[in-house]
This record gives C-alpha cells, structure tokens and sequence, in this order.
C-alpha cells in the first residue's frame, strides 16, 4: 500500500492499472491522427492532403531509417501499411512513410480522404532514393512483400 494524503491509502496496483490506462489513452491511432508526425513540418505547420509535397522530407526519411511509424512516430511492427493514391499503388511506390496499420486506417477515416488515397499492407518494404538523373526527386517506399 502507498500512502496518499495524511489519511488516503491507495494500493500500488490501482496506481499502476490508472497509469497505464492514461497511456493507452493517449497512444490511440485518433490522438495521432491529428498531428501526423511525417506531416507536421518544424515551424509546427500542418499540411495532410495526398499530394506528395504536404510531406516533410526530413521526417519522412527519418522515419524510414529509424523504421517509425509517419504517423505516431512509434517503431513498426508487421504488417507495415502505406496510403497513397491509386497511381503510386499501381507503380508499387509510395511518397508516405510506412505506417501501422491501425494509423493508416484512422488516417484516412478520420482525415476524409478515403477517396484520394487507399491502404496497401506489406510485411517489408525497400525506401529508395532518386538518383540525380531521374525525374522523381522524392524518395519512394517500394513494398516487396504485399499481403
């Protein structure tokens, strides 16, 4: 038991159990959704829409080199799910970082752009940088094993 306040005990497990709910609360796909990190730029601006150039580059290579998510900024784990629109579906090459599977979905519901982009899972995916004579100047997620 711990004691709280001159005359309140209050158990440390009720403590525990109350912490990890407030975690849990605030580490749901919805509170992200907001504030996508691979969209929010450093001078704390925010632009979601599913053109490329809403992206920050900076983040978005960040998060695939350090395998976070673009929208929580918590590491991956499989299935790895990217949002795009039906032409980068098609090339199999994606601007948006990878993502969890439950952020992708909440984006693209909560954000109302279900229209503009779609959700593709993979289980691995290869980030893959423009050389100086392409045409593209922005990296691309190109996944390699779709499910």
């Amino acid at each position: 038991m711990v004691a709280h306040g001159p005359r309140r005990l209050v158990s440390l497990r009720s403590l525990l159990v109350r912490g990890a709910q407030a975690v849990a609360a605030d580490d749901t796909p919805d509170h992200h959704v907001d504030r996508p990190y691979a969209w929010t730029h450093d001078d704390g601006s925010l632009t979601l829409a599913p053109e490329v150039e809403a992206l920050d580059r900076t983040r978005v290579t960040q998060c695939a080199l350090s395998r976070v998510c673009g929208v929580c900024a918590e590491p991956l784990r499989r299935p790895v799910a990217f949002v795009g629109t039906d032409e980068e579906r098609a090339r199999n090459a994606f601007h948006a970082p990878p993502l969890h599977q439950v952020c992708a979905d909440a984006l693209v519901v909560r954000r109302e752009v279900a229209g503009a982009w779609t959700v593709t899972t993979t289980s691995g995916f290869e980030f893959v940088r423009p050389g100086r004579d392409e045409p593209e100047t922005r990296p691309t997620f190109q996944p390699n094993s779709l499910l």
